[in-house]
């Protein structure tokens, strides 16, 4: 009996594991383009040459950008970079505690999820705007960043400490970036079908898309099953405690998006194979 606890609990270990790769923002390109890059509304249009980049490890959201805008590279001045994140995302993407009216800069976006916080970096000056939504407006916030922009190589990259943003373990993302003058672009939308790159300033409906992280998962974050994704269960905790005879398990789950039900394998002995299961509903 004390064979199949044990293997138990490693299963459950396994399932809490951090993942997927830790990045320096040190302005050096360490992400790695097939696991953790993501193409962007401007396609494969030659004058780009744009990527973006999105990964996370125990501590830390990473978000990237690389190549140029319509109107020169990503880097010049007067670009805007801006991320939508929701902390606790659900099957119905716009039912969060968020909000989908996104903050109004050259464009005033209608997001495809309820935001919890907002991202903004200026590259004309490396000035940083930290946001949160509460009490019904967005606010200023102090979630910790550490940024850098690679003029060099057109690339910039982020890092924002989880724990700030109250450490979720699932979220919702989206990305874009303004050019900062009046009439100015919108376009470089992660994910690629996010909306359609446009020049005419204004309001803007993004479509209903969006990447999906379970940041336990230990999945590729590029991994088509992340789009548009409603997220999985997820145990928050687990314990097998032996009872005489019996084995008593008791989890809690933070969601369960789509569950319908658990099924307990049980071995009548430490070495036989399973033998019995049920199913919990």
């Amino acid at each position: 009996m004390k064979k199949i606890i044990t293997l138990l609990m490693l299963l459950v270990s396994v399932g809490f594991a951090q993942s997927y790769h830790t990045i320096t923002i040190d302005g050096n390109e360490d992400f790695t383009p097939s696991d953790e890059g993501f193409a962007t509304t401007s396609g494969s249009h030659q004058d780009y040459n744009q990527t973006g980049y999105i990964t996370w490890d125990a501590t830390k959201l990473y978000i990237g950008y690389k190549g140029a805008t319509p109107a020169g590279s990503l880097t010049d001045n007067d670009r805007v970079i801006h991320i939508y994140i929701d902390t606790d995302p659900q099957t119905t993407p716009t039912n969060g505690t968020g909000t989908t009216d996104g903050e109004t800069w050259r464009w005033d976006p209608t997001l495809p999820f309820t935001a919890n916080y907002h991202y903004v970096f200026k590259t004309i000056d490396n000035s940083e705007f930290k946001r949160a939504y509460s009490g019904g407006a967005w606010t200023d916030a102090t979630f910790t960043t550490v940024n850098y922009k690679n003029t060099s190589t057109s690339y910039w990259e982020l890092s924002i400490l989880l724990s700030d943003l109250g450490s979720p373990t699932q979220i919702y993302v989206c990305t874009y970036i303004e050019e900062d003058w009046g009439g100015g672009n919108i376009s470089l939308g992660i994910p690629s079908d996010l909306f359609t790159n446009t020049s005419t300033q204004g309001s803007i409906t993004f479509n209903s898309h969006w990447w999906g992280f379970n940041l336990t998962s230990g999945v590729t974050p590029n991994a088509s099953g992340n789009h548009d994704s409603a997220l999985p269960v997820e145990l928050t905790t687990f314990t097998a405690t032996s009872n005489g005879s019996e084995v008593v398990l008791n989890w809690q789950t933070a969601t369960e998006v789509n569950n319908y039900g658990f099924e307990i394998e049980r071995a009548v002995t430490s070495t036989s194979s399973v033998t019995e299961w049920g199913k919990i509903g």
